[in-house]
């Protein structure tokens, strides 16, 4: 009887990582955070964290630094180079981050050319905006931009996930930049498929639902915690904890994990393939 329940176990959890493991995903390949500007001890923790579950691309939302100055960056550096060197490291722009756009270049060269872009890893197409420095009101080149890549995909996509700085909803603070996002760009994410937004600025791990897609605010990378300051009748978890997110891909969903830097889950969802449109 024993060794019968025991079978029944090891087959129920086999086939439940199926779901999320495939032959070419190996498990939390992905990792979004962001805000951790401090650069201190929490947020080595963090990256501590972020390293044990060995991601192969990790996305950061914004706020790399502080005041952009050279110890700053350099203090980043020193912090994130064991990452980067195991993993692909992929960055959105924050508002401290363009304080000093020489150092900013300096690091990250590829925002001279361009402050908005998108990258396809693991059969998602990932869109990362300019919410701090660039327009991206209706008509503005960003916005057309927006139009025009979220038309047009590569085969074989199977998810759309945005990331920016500035969150669509939150209910922390910096509700004036969230009004200007949501009002400009909430309607084109919906009509484009975009599964879900991945953002930082608030210093807070929040998810919200609306329509489908999820909203989710990761700025948990290592500056001080945020509190709820408003109401957001969208909200489903929140959480004022240091953390990072992790996402495992699958054949017909994604996991999406919010994790403690000592790896105790904070909260957890699933996206489900929807068509792309």
């Amino acid at each position: 009887m024993k060794s019968t329940r025991l079978f029944g176990w090891l087959l129920f959890t086999g086939l439940l990582a199926g779901l999320f493991v495939g032959p070419a995903e190996a498990g939390r390949e992905i990792v979004i955070y962001g805000d951790s500007q401090l650069n201190g001890d929490l947020t080595r923790w963090v990256i501590q964290g972020i390293m044990a579950v060995k991601p192969t691309q990790v996305f950061h939302c914004g706020d790399m630094v502080d005041q952009g100055t050279d110890y700053d960056w350099s203090r980043f550096s020193l912090l994130t180079d064991p990452l980067r060197k195991t993993a692909e490291f992929i960055p959105t722009l924050g508002n401290h981050d363009i304080q000093n756009p020489a150092n900013l270049f300096r690091y990250f060269p590829r925002f001279q050319s361009s402050r908005w872009y998108s990258v396809d890893r693991l059969g998602i197409h990932f869109i990362l905006l300019d919410t701090v420095s660039s327009d991206f009101s209706p008509g503005s080149p960003q916005y057309r931009w927006l139009e025009q890549d979220l038309a047009v995909r590569p085969p074989g996509t199977r998810f759309t996930l945005l990331i920016s700085h500035v969150p669509f909803m939150c209910s922390a603070n910096h509700q004036g930049q969230i009004a200007q996002v949501e009002a400009a760009l909430s309607l084109l994410v919906k009509a484009g498929g975009v599964a879900a937004t991945f953002s930082g600025h608030c210093h807070v791990y929040e998810r919200s639902r609306r329509d489908g897609i999820f909203f989710v605010v990761t700025g948990g990378g290592g500056s001080m915690m945020g509190n709820q300051e408003y109401p957001n009748p969208y909200c489903e978890v929140f959480r004022n904890r240091a953390h990072f997110v992790a996402i495992t891909p699958g054949a017909n969903q994604l996991l999406v994990e919010s994790l403690n830097p000592d790896l105790k889950l904070l909260d957890s969802f699933i996206i489900p393939t929807a068509p792309v449109p």
